[in-house]
């Protein structure tokens, strides 16, 4: 199109030289003349001006006015020589004159019209031009401001156009490719398919489109589009690598939830499912194609609650993600468990186009969980049954020993008896106390281990709580005539400790001392500060001693030391492990060392020691304070228990009323006189009719100012606490030794006073 204007230009060009116009019209009048002698060679004589008119329409339309009236004229004089008379310029006819004047003003109409058709083409010929120029700029524009690459290539592979697109996709200047043959500077795409399509296109002149990984320099995907055209060839292509790799990750995501081992289901809003992956089908037992379609209500067996779905569904839709469970039916009827993780899907826009769901069949899970929980509560009954057996097995074991405890540590104070027999008692109490201990020691390791153990801290000074834990082994001491030294360090020292636990500690260290030290050894005690926040206290004995490999054993329960040949020196083997455990809920350590058999061995407990600046109160100390007179309501259903104590007691001069049933007992509190009521109820827990605390409860509405002692074979830290709710002063655990009892007896009533 644009070279047919160029040559409708080159014709109409009125800046042609005027010899070439003026030859040209010239030229025209001698072929004209010609071809008017040619038409009288044949015979042919009329129409003299017929072969005329060709030559000026032609040159007035082509060469313009001044050429036209040139041919004009020299036709005008051409014509006449064939008019009559023939050969002469003159006419000499009225009617040939008049057909020379009609010739002329023919001619000059035609000059008229062909003026006008040239001004008109010419001015065709210019909006033509422009209009191509238009749509040759607007091209061009147009390829520059596309994505895509675009690259024109003549027949002979020459660039004669690239965009700026192509320019930066294949990474090269335009510069640099403009008018070189591709293979120059592309010179591998020729053995590539790129090459082969693009000879295909050009040669067959067939449209080709491909796509294609194009290795280095450029190193990516690209997809062509090759048209052929008149000047060659056009390619449009675009870097299609970024959507190759997002391909793959769709195939990968694809293949993944095909193959994932956890069921996928995907549904609209409405909740119809438009694909689930083949672990679906595998759990569920439905095709696909009997799944496609549904809801997964199809899948519901009743067994899962409304108020599931409701709460999914409410979830869900407000954008979030739910988990749960759900017990669902297979295709065969078979019920299932499956745990399931559904979420909405959004669009770019953030709105909600579809649901997923994520499940997984943990049935055999549920399974093993239910066999689990089962063992779990098998496990908790037995180890309750095994608690509540020793609790009832320590109840059963203290009651019988209590009379025997409380008359051994009478008689052993009666100084009406003979020596030999008061040791003879205290060999029977001693024996007694040491039963009562194991029994505690049972007790107390069966406590540490389920969690239960548990202390209540107050100000101590250590020097004091040593001291009263030699008192309890000093008689052992002296019958071995073991030489005991105990050396404090100058000044207070306090911890912050449960008096009792703390003294069981240090206790149960001692008795070790005494009973693995020979006669005549000896056992050192010291207590003193190590830095400013720790204290120490240390018990060395030069007895059989620890065998290095033993020594970190000794703190594990129902393990005894390595001794010399078969002897055992008695025991369960409960109190280090329990001392260890006492030590380290007070925040503190216990360390064994020896250097072996024979050698002796050193216990060391270290505890957090109160600063001297802290003046936090320390727990009042009630002196031991004798009672000479008592109204007590003794409550025992054990016969000898009951007969003892109420001699004992009445011997130290109480007055003492003793029942065995929750009935009697209380019929006679309230059938006392009123100026002499009761002050003092001593009353077991377990009785035939009901519960001491039960009693404790009715006799107190009565009678608020009796103060009331518990005394029980139970004794764990859940019997001490129900004991002091219920309304008890003191929870006594049997046995109890008499003076212990004398002294409680004591303390609580000047507590009460």
């Amino acid at each position: 199109m644009f070279d047919a204007v160029s040559v409708g230009e080159g014709f109409l060009n009125q800046e042609r030289s005027f010899w070439s116009r003026y030859g040209i019209a010239l030229c025209a009048v001698v072929l004209a003349t010609a071809a008017r002698v040619s038409f009288q060679y044949f015979g042919d004589t009329s129409l003299p001006y017929l072969s005329f008119y060709p030559a000026v329409i032609l040159v007035a339309l082509l060469m313009g006015r001044g050429p036209g009236l040139l041919v004009v004229g020299f036709s005008t004089l051409a014509a006449s020589l064939w008019i009559e008379p023939a050969g002469s310029f003159w006419i000499s006819s009225p009617a040939h004159l008049l057909g020379m004047g009609l010739f002329l003003c023919v001619n000059f109409l035609i000059l008229w019209v062909c003026d006008g058709l040239r001004g008109m083409l010419r001015r065709a010929l210019r909006a033509e031009k422009a209009l191509c120029e238009t749509h040759r700029r607007e091209t061009s524009a147009l390829l520059g401001s596309i994505s895509d690459g675009f690259v024109a290539l003549d027949r002979d592979w020459h660039v004669i156009f690239l965009n700026p697109a192509a320019a930066r996709l294949l990474s090269v200047p335009r510069e640099e490719l403009l008018g070189k043959v591709l293979w120059a500077v592309f010179p591998e795409a020729d053995h590539l398919l790129f090459g082969r399509e693009y000879r295909r296109a050009m040669s067959e002149g067939v449209f080709t489109s491909f796509e294609e990984f194009y290795p280095e320099p450029l190193h990516a995907w690209f997809e062509m589009r090759c048209y052929p055209t008149d000047e060659g060839l056009s390619v449009f292509f675009t870097d299609i690598t970024e959507r190759k790799a997002a391909d793959q990750r769709l195939r990968q995501l694809s293949r993944a939830v095909d193959q994932s081992p956890s069921a996928v289901v995907i549904t609209d809003l409405k909740g119809i499912i438009e694909y689930v992956n083949p672990k679906f089908t595998a759990i569920t037992g439905y095709g696909v194609e009997e799944i496609l379609g549904q809801k997964p209500s199809i899948l519901k067996s009743g067994e899962t609650p409304p108020e599931a779905y409701a709460e999914l569904w409410k979830t869900i839709h407000s954008g979030r993600e739910w988990h749960g469970e759900f017990h669902n039916k297979k295709k065969n009827g078979e019920l299932f468990w499956e745990a399931a993780s559904i979420c909405p899907i959004n669009d770019e826009n953030g709105t909600i186009t579809h649901y997923i769901a994520i499940k997984e069949d943990i049935t055999e899970r549920k399974a093993v969980e239910s066999a689990l929980l089962e063992a779990k509560q098998s496990a908790e009954r037995a180890n309750q049954a095994k608690d509540d057996f020793i609790a009832a097995l320590s109840h059963e074991l203290r009651t019988p020993l209590t009379p025997v405890l409380m008359a051994a540590s009478a008689l052993e104070l009666d100084e009406t008896l003979s020596d030999d027999l008061r040791k003879d008692i205290s060999l029977i109490r001693h024996n007694v106390e040491l039963e009562a201990r194991l029994i505690d020691d049972l007790l107390d390791i069966t406590k540490i281990t389920y969690g239960k153990f548990s202390i209540r801290r107050e100000r101590l000074d250590i020097s004091d709580l040593l001291s009263r834990s030699v008192e309890i082994v000093r008689s052992d001491i002296l019958h071995k005539g073991i030489d005991l030294r105990v050396d404090m360090a100058a000044g207070k020292m306090h911890v912050s400790a449960d008096p009792t636990r703390l003294q069981q500690v240090f206790w149960n260290i001692l008795r070790n001392a005494v009973k693995f030290t020979p006669c005549s050894g000896s056992i050192h005690v010291r207590a003193f500060p190590v830095g400013p926040e720790t204290l120490s206290v240390e018990i060395s004995d030069t007895g059989i001693g620890i065998e290095p490999d033993f020594i970190e054993q000794i703190f594990l329960p129902f393990r005894q030391g390595s001794v010399a040949g078969k002897q055992r020196y008695g025991g369960l083997g409960l109190g280090l492990a329990i001392s260890k455990s006492i030590v380290e809920v007070h925040g503190g350590t216990i360390t064994a060392t020896s250097a072996g058999r024979k050698n002796g061995s050193t216990f060391s407990v270290r505890l957090p020691m109160i600063l001297a600046d802290d003046h936090s109160p320390t727990a009042p100390s009630i002196p031991e304070q004798s009672v000479t007179f008592l109204r007590i309501l003794l409550v025992e259903d054990h016969d000898e228990t009951r007969s003892i104590l109420t001699r004992l007691l009445t011997r130290e001069g109480h007055s003492v009323a003793a029942f065995g049933t929750c009935v009697a007992a209380l019929n006679a509190a309230r059938s006392q006189p009123a100026d002499e009521p009761f002050q003092t109820l001593i009353s077991d827990l377990s009785l035939p009719d009901g519960s001491g605390h039960d009693l404790v409860r009715a006799i107190k509405a009565d009678f608020p100012n009796l103060t009331a002692l518990a005394l029980s074979g139970f004794g764990t830290e859940a019997d001490i606490e129900k004991s002091r709710l219920a309304g008890f002063a003191k929870h006594l655990t049997k046995p109890i030794s008499f003076p212990e009892l004398r002294r409680m007896l004591g303390v609580v009533m000047q507590g009460n006073g």
